[in-house]
């Protein structure tokens, strides 16, 4: 239904990918267009399961790429069985791995209805209506960008619309998405998802939006990643690099770095912008790629934190202070370091031309990584921790990663020379070491999931 016809040798293409132990992720909008010869407009429109007008009765429309375009309502009993349809048709004929779920606001390039262009700038309140309200930080309109807030959901019922569910459309679409692949295809979801509601990381990662390449969007997006992790959508990253503007290579190579532990990494350019490819430059790759290797060398244990978080909620990227909170120190060094998972605490260059950065480590055993030299000991009689000057300048090539006394880490060589390593599934045939941390009590624990 969502795909007329495959051209460009895609199904070639798949195939290639998937022989190398690579994986395919399509993008997929929420908007349908609307074309009397397009199937899947047809059934959806003879199935009423499009958004409604005021009326009730006629679908509203917006306008996004393919043009004038419709929206699955997920309130319609109907609509999640039409949209799961429209995944296996779409699956018979490109066999994807995942799903990017995009412009899932829903996003509209015209602000309200836009049937014609007499309602091209529609509003369903008077303009003073939105400075009045509790929180809207902006003060513009609410169909800025997206849909009418005068559609009208599934249920007949006067509260029934779109002023009072549009925050919940990327809930209800990631929900009926992971149905898809729990029900139809029997696997585990990997669904990255533009919007987000409470709840939706049961279901879905996210991205931090567009970014711009930028020293101080680098530097946002700990925070930023921080601020989703707490409100229980943890499988999030930014778009290395930046999507608008041209990356310097330095600073490309530092967002790689920092980048290797995002828990979901990604590496995303703006049409027409300066080339960030790792292989462009001689400096960005030799830094890319021994960033890519050491996060491959943590596979198991980023996918032990995965689980763990899965299965018992928290964080895997997350302020040092969440693990040290009696430390008041931490406060004041809040976003420029952060703990991986339980073990590992990264120090990342945010600011051009550093060659050596100060960073605050709390009361507690220290070790560099990989070389386990030890860097600070833990002291029995304070509650305090130091300040360390650490060793970052791009020559060296290094992040500067330390574990925590106390655990037990798997881990599996990714050396540069091994050039067969491509792929995680590569990792299958490599052993497993564990890494061993005592703490100031001689103990250590940790977990692996294999």
């Amino acid at each position: 239904r969502c795909v007329q016809e495959t051209g460009y040798g895609l199904d070639s293409f798949i195939k290639e990918l998937h022989n190398k132990h690579k994986h395919f992720v399509p993008i997929i909008d929420p908007g349908i267009a609307v074309d009397p010869n397009f199937r899947i407009y047809t059934e959806g429109l003879n199935n009423g399961v499009f958004l409604k007008g005021p009326d009730g009765k006629i679908p509203i429309e917006g306008v996004t790429w393919p043009g004038y375009s419709v929206w699955v309502d997920f309130l319609n009993p109907n609509g999640d069985e039409y949209w799961e349809d429209c995944l296996v048709q779409l699956y018979t004929t490109i066999s994807f791995d995942g799903l990017w779920l995009d412009m899932n606001q829903p996003s509209n390039f015209c602000d309200g209805e836009c049937s014609d262009e007499l309602h091209y700038n529609y509003y369903y309140f008077p303009l003073d209506f939105y400075n009045n309200l509790y929180y809207n930080p902006t003060h513009r309109p609410l169909e800025d960008s997206t849909i009418s807030m005068q559609a009208v959901h599934y249920g007949g019922n006067a509260n029934n619309n779109e002023f009072n569910y549009h925050n919940l459309f990327s809930l209800y679409q990631t929900n009926s998405t992971a149905k898809f692949f729990n029900q139809k295809l029997n696997k585990r979801p990997l669904i990255v998802s533009s919007a987000t509601f409470p709840g939706v990381g049961r279901y879905a990662s996210h991205w931090l939006g567009e970014n711009y390449a930028s020293w101080r969007y680098l530097e946002y997006s700990i925070p930023g990643i921080f601020n989703f992790g707490m409100f229980g959508i943890p499988f999030v990253g930014a778009d290395i690099c930046g999507t608008r503007g041209n990356a310097t290579i330095a600073l490309c190579s530092r967002w790689m770095q920092l980048g290797a532990f995002y828990p979901f990494m990604r590496n995303h350019n703006g049409a027409g912008n300066t080339p960030q490819e790792p292989y462009i430059d001689p400096k960005l790759k030799s830094v890319s790629d021994k960033a890519i290797r050491l996060r491959y060398s943590l596979a198991r244990y980023i996918y032990t934190q995965y689980m763990q978080t899965s299965l018992k909620g928290g964080m895997i990227f997350k302020p040092v202070l969440f693990d040290y909170p009696d430390d008041p120190l931490l406060y004041s060094n809040l976003d420029t370091t952060f703990m991986f998972g339980n073990a590992i605490k990264v120090t990342p260059v945010l600011e051009d031309h550093t060659s050596t950065l100060i960073s605050y480590f709390p009361n507690s055993d220290w070790y560099e990584f990989p070389s386990l030299k030890k860097v600070m000991s833990y002291n029995p009689n304070s509650k305090e921790g130091k300040n360390l000057t650490l060793v970052c300048g791009l020559e060296n090539e290094n992040i500067n990663v330390h574990l925590k006394g106390g655990v037990i880490l798997p881990y599996q060589s990714a050396p540069l020379a091994d050039t067969s390593i491509t792929a995680i599934t590569k990792l299958k045939s490599l052993p497993i070491s564990l890494i061993v941390i005592p703490d100031h009590d001689e103990k250590a624990n940790g977990k692996v999931f294999l």
